[in-house]
């Protein structure tokens, strides 16, 4: 299985430094904690961190550890 791994510091990478293919494992480091959100997806990687913002903001939808990370320290 052929995948990639995709790590940013940043909170919104530049669309055109996301991989155009799918099928990826990627990392979402939090900037003002030691931890680090791990995820695999098979959608393309802008349409799930875009989930991920998604999750972020609407606190009625059944959400991600990332999204649950984000809203109990209060990122935003």
């Amino acid at each position: 299985k052929n995948q990639k791994v995709i790590s940013n510091s940043k909170a919104d990478p530049p669309p055109s430094s996301l991989p155009k293919n799918s099928g990826i494992i990627y990392k979402v480091p939090c900037l003002d904690y030691p931890s680090i959100y791990v995820g695999e997806t098979k959608q393309y990687l802008r349409k799930r961190l875009n989930a991920h913002k998604n999750d972020i903001n609407h606190l009625d939808t059944d959400s991600s550890t990332l999204a649950d990370h984000s809203r109990k320290m209060s990122h935003r």
